[in-house]
């Protein structure tokens, strides 16, 4: 009888060492697991953050150079519109605003078809930052905002120059929900 009962006591022993080490391996993997999660996520989104920072200073760039188009700055004028109409459609803007000094929609130009330029043409924009912003001689990108449109855009603006003063902004907007600038970043949708 005390052989069994010894033979009980060392099973138990085994036993209660066996489920204390795997519990601990268990608890340590599972750290470990966290830990790679953790670091994975935070490294893809800062890869993603920097192309997206790319991106952006592309559009910054594409913009800038559109502003020195001297028919940007021609307020009112048919040279005005189409050059914006040619701008939106070889820019990957989504849609596009010019303004005058006092923060006033002269032209616009949308891949939206849906939307007509007389709604949105006068309208006065003074009021968004972006436009200050670029009427004070800086460039501008905006964080998520709901247009006049009802659409949520951001808004990259510069200002436009002629003879040394600024004489409006241009605008160029991307509308989030169809989100062409992110679509590198969508490639691990599940992240």
């Amino acid at each position: 009888m005390r052989l069994v009962y010894r033979f009980g006591i060392a099973l138990l022993v085994v036993v209660l060492l066996s489920g204390a080490v795997l519990a601990v391996t268990f608890d340590a993997h599972r750290t470990d697991v966290a830990d790679n999660t953790d670091a994975s996520v935070a490294d893809h989104a800062e890869l993603s953050a920097s192309v997206l920072d790319e991106r952006i200073e592309e559009q910054r760039r594409t913009i800038t150079i559109a502003a020195t188009n001297p028919d940007v700055a021609a307020h009112g004028t048919d040279r005005q519109n189409s050059t914006l109409e040619r701008f939106v459609d070889a820019a990957a803007f989504d849609g596009a605003t010019i303004v005058d000094e006092n923060g006033t929609v002269r032209a616009y130009a949308t891949t939206n078809e849906s939307i007509d330029s007389d709604e949105v043409v006068g309208t006065d924009l003074s009021d968004r930052a972006y436009v200050e912003d670029a009427l004070e001689g800086d460039r501008h990108v905006s964080d998520p905002l709901t247009a006049r449109t009802g659409h949520t855009i951001i808004t990259i603006s510069v200002p436009i120059v002629d003879d040394g003063e600024v004489v409006g902004s241009i605008n160029g907007a991307y509308h989030l929900h169809e989100a062409g600038l992110f679509t590198p970043l969508d490639d691990r949708s599940d992240d």
